[in-house]
């Protein structure tokens, strides 16, 4: 097993733009992985959590979601 990154993980930079077009294809496509996204943190006392949302838009440029418009 090696613990090398994807060439397209590598760097924060490099993540970014695949990143976001996996988000604007789970926009348009309900069977797109980005459709549901989970979402996993840890509280302050180390209890796990995790929350399924369903992605309803995103804006690349301002880097947020937005309420789409069907």
């Amino acid at each position: 097993m090696t613990t090398d990154p994807h060439p397209w993980a590598a760097t924060l930079d490099d993540l970014h733009a695949p990143v976001w077009m996996q988000l604007v294809r789970g926009i348009r496509d309900c069977c797109a992985s980005a459709w549901h996204l989970t979402l996993a943190s840890t509280s302050p006392g180390g209890w796990p959590g995790a929350r399924t949302l369903v992605l309803r838009g995103a804006d690349c440029a301002a880097a947020t979601e937005q309420e789409r418009k069907d």
